[in-house]
């Protein structure tokens, strides 16, 4: 069952980091809040809310750790983006 949650949102991050066109400097309020909210949208009764969120927000941090921009984010790999929702578990 966890790893069918962690499949979803893969799969959801990769849909999201799709999203972003347009080069900033740092990940704009936009690309966070656009972020957050496809990825627990994505959720769809999977997890509770709160849990969602939790996810959701580690993952945001971690990616924004690791890359400048939302751009820049569009570089992880599936195993890259899988290998960083597993430790936000």
């Amino acid at each position: 069952m966890k790893i069918v949650k962690v499949k979803g949102f893969v799969l959801l991050l990769f849909i999201i980091l799709g999203i972003s066109c347009q080069e900033t400097k740092g990940w704009s309020e936009d690309d966070k809040n656009g972020f957050l909210k496809g990825c627990i949208g994505a959720n769809n009764g999977k997890v509770s809310e709160e849990k969602a969120n939790e996810l959701c927000s580690c993952i945001l941090d971690k990616m924004m750790e690791n890359y400048p921009t939302m751009i820049e984010s569009q570089k992880m790999g599936v195993e890259d983006i899988k290998a960083l929702a597993e430790t936000c578990q």
